[in-house]
């Protein structure tokens, strides 16, 4: 670890307490190839170190950030870097920020000389590479999750078509809202259980492509999750879960 960036980590740790909003992080992935990495104390890592800063300081106060750092004016394309931060629709500035906080902390750790990474938190994910991605829909990167409890008994019969559609529901609805690309909601079994559930896009894609993305990991709940009373797909540019309990701020 280079002193600069471990200056910034320090800086990063004083600057605000870590909340119970800044869970462990669901997933992360780092790129392993040789040409996708990068060495001490180069032009990438200062580069990087200064795009981190900005998604830091930058994220918080609106939920997301894109940025490209492209440093030196004589630094060859190969060392510019991209990146973007993506806080949940229902999180606060301060809830976001710590998520910000963590994910940066900990993808440093995890991939520390990585020029391509993307790390996922409940409330927040953090992405970065030596290509530019923005705009690009991004479901290479994916990884689903799922609630080990049957939907038995009284909810069993229906459970997955309300799902289903409580889902299809949200993903238009987040869809068409450009200012957070962001839906939440919840339908009720009569005399059972209430189903609730949450779809976000990254806020770099157009309206077109957040429904095509999370149309996309919408179908992709039955083949795991049907008879399950939780589950999640999670992708580079879009997000989808229901479970049976209010996960999400109202």
């Amino acid at each position: 670890m280079s002193l600069p960036f471990l200056t910034l980590i320090l800086l990063l740790q004083s600057t605000i307490i870590i909340t119970s909003a800044a869970a462990k992080p669901l997933m992360h992935i780092c790129s392993q190839t040789p040409n996708a990495t990068f060495t001490r104390n180069s032009t990438y890592e200062r580069n990087l170190r200064q795009l981190m800063g900005q998604l830091y300081y930058q994220t918080p106060p609106t939920g997301f950030t894109n940025a490209t750092i492209t440093g030196q004016q004589q630094s060859s394309p190969d060392q510019t870097t991209y990146g973007l931060a993506n806080c949940r629709g229902d999180s606060t500035p301060s809830h976001c920020q710590a998520c910000i906080v963590e994910a940066i902390t900990t993808v440093h750790k995890t991939c520390p000389y990585s020029k391509e990474a993307i790390i996922w938190l409940d409330n927040c994910y953090l992405k970065y590479s030596s290509v530019r991605f923005f705009g690009r829909v991004d479901v290479r990167n994916k990884f689903h999750m799922v609630n080990g409890k049957n939907a038995s008994g009284d909810i069993a019969p229906g459970f997955d078509g309300i799902r289903q559609r409580l889902m299809v529901n949200l993903a238009g609805e987040a869809a068409g809202d450009p200012a957070r690309f962001y839906a939440a909601g919840q339908v009720e079994i009569p005399g059972s259980v209430r189903i609730y559930g949450l779809v976000q896009c990254g806020r770099d894609l157009s309206g077109r492509d957040c429904r095509r993305c999370a149309d996309g990991l919408v179908g992709e709940l039955p083949r795991f999750s049907n008879g399950k009373v939780g589950g999640r797909v999670v992708s580079g540019s879009c997000s989808v879960r229901f479970e049976t309990y209010p996960f999400f701020r109202a």
